[in-house]
């Protein structure tokens, strides 16, 4: 059964999209669309407010100032909603098996903290990018080589946060994003690349089914070489809620933390 999608308070209750307002800093040199500030809705629960989230395909706007009627109209919608959602079926349980990314192959390295995967640009009419051999390594510098066919060579002890675009701009492959099991890039991590010299620039685009091993684990996420569109959703083939990062999100909010199943990056 698909789990519950949250509680806040004594009863169950879906968790809302949010559109928050436009971070002021957006156009100036260097802003990475992380988020700053948060609306509390309860204690330890906190909605930041720079990025793109839907519920069952309803967009609500909701600024730093909101009235308690409305937020309380709103969780009303949400609570009603909530005994559908619970109803359905696991995604992993009806997962439509065709060509793209599921099943992903995992190569004997499961051992290793950084993995990394390779991705065809979508198909026309496909559901999910052609996706290679997942590969898994005990150190984020190895895991980087092996992304980008030896040309980016970091030091041993390099971390996962101290990775910058310029340490992947010479690359003879495109890093197209890296997800982090931790907060501000930190922990375990999943490096995604595409065998091109474009990434996401001329409109091309990216979709995976996250592979086991990283299934439900995804706290912060970055997108490199133009892909400017860093969607993650919390069900297989980009279903169910979501959450979008121009191009980083050094948290994803209590919302989707943990919860990403499939992935997009777009120009």
């Amino acid at each position: 059964m698909r789990r519950p999608l949250g509680v806040v308070g004594p009863f169950w209750l879906p968790k809302l999209l949010v559109i928050p307002q436009r971070n002021p800093n957006a156009n100036s040199p260097g802003y990475s669309g992380q988020w700053g500030g948060g609306i509390k809705l309860q204690k330890d629960r906190v909605i930041p407010p720079n990025c793109l989230r839907r519920f069952q395909g309803k967009e609500i706007d909701m600024q730093t100032q909101i009235s308690h009627a409305r937020l309380f109209a709103l969780l009303g919608m949400s609570a009603f909603a909530a005994a559908s959602a619970m109803a359905q079926n696991d995604p992993a349980n009806d997962a439509e098996v065709e060509m793209g990314s599921a099943p992903a192959v995992t190569s004997p390295q499961t051992a290793g903290k950084h993995c990394v995967a390779e991705l065809q640009p979508m198909a026309e009419g496909a559901k999910a990018s052609a996706m290679g051999k997942v590969e898994c390594h005990a150190t984020f510098a190895a895991a980087m080589a092996a992304a980008t066919q030896n040309t980016v060579a970091l030091a041993a002890d390099a971390t996962p946060q101290s990775l910058k675009e310029s340490d992947v701009a010479a690359a003879a492959t495109r890093v197209i994003g890296v997800d982090y099991d931790g907060r501000y890039y930190g922990g375990a991590s999943f490096i995604w690349y595409a065998n091109n010299i474009y990434g996401c620039y001329g409109g091309r685009s990216y979709v995976a089914n996250m592979p086991g091993a990283f299934n439900n684990r995804l706290t912060s996420t970055r997108g490199f070489n133009g892909c400017n569109r860093n969607t993650s959703y919390d069900g297989y083939w980009q279903t169910g809620d979501w959450v979008r990062c121009f191009p980083n999100c050094y948290f994803v909010g209590s919302f989707m933390n943990n919860r990403a199943s499939s992935k997009r990056w777009s120009w």
